[in-house]
């Protein structure tokens, strides 16, 4: 009975150890790329957003959020813009967007997003 745990057990630790975060990123690359791509500039978002709907706007912003969450460090000052994205209004997700487009950030890509230090 306990065989089909222990399978499951020795394929999750056939895992490569960084798998998670690795799923995070394709998971928020493919959510930019629906979108036109990660926007660099403001400019370059409000050109993308003025051809959405309303909820594609909010949809599209949170996915550029996820992005720089996922592939950047985040210092605290970050870290308030980026929780809870879910129900905010669009203004706001959209002046938090543009904070970080803004700020000089480093790439993590090879990093752990996770490792506030």
């Amino acid at each position: 009975m306990d065989s089909g745990k222990e399978c499951k057990k020795s394929e999750q630790k056939k895992l490569p150890e960084n798998w998670d975060y690795k799923k995070k990123q394709i998971e928020a690359q493919a959510g930019v790329e629906k979108y036109g791509g990660l926007w660099i500039t403001v400019e370059q978002m409000i050109n993308y957003l003025e051809n959405l709907s309303k909820k594609d706007k909010k949809l599209a912003v949170k996915a550029n959020i996820k992005y720089h969450k996922v592939f950047t460090k985040i210092n605290d000052k970050k870290l308030i813009i980026m929780r809870k994205q879910k129900d905010k209004p669009l203004k706001e997700l959209i002046d938090n967007l543009k904070i970080l487009i803004n700020m000089p950030q480093e790439d993590t890509q090879n990093d752990n997003v996770y490792d506030y230090e």
